[in-house]
């Protein structure tokens, strides 16, 4: 549940491309990710990643 409600209709039917969300600061448009997951999705792919820290890989 939101805290404050958009001012957007947030779409979520079945039949409707449903609403897609963002996150993150808004100067920053790209992070380095890895993909955990992949699912065929009609004639789409759903897609899941984390955040890639090159910090982990330091000795």
């Amino acid at each position: 549940m939101l805290k404050t409600q958009p001012n957007i209709e947030i779409l979520t039917a079945s039949g409707i491309e449903r609403t897609h969300f963002a996150f993150g600061t808004q100067d920053k448009w790209s992070v380095y990710a890895r993909v955990t997951g992949t699912r065929q999705r009609s004639n789409q792919v759903e897609i899941t990643a984390v955040i890639e820290d090159t910090r982990v890989y330091k000795n």
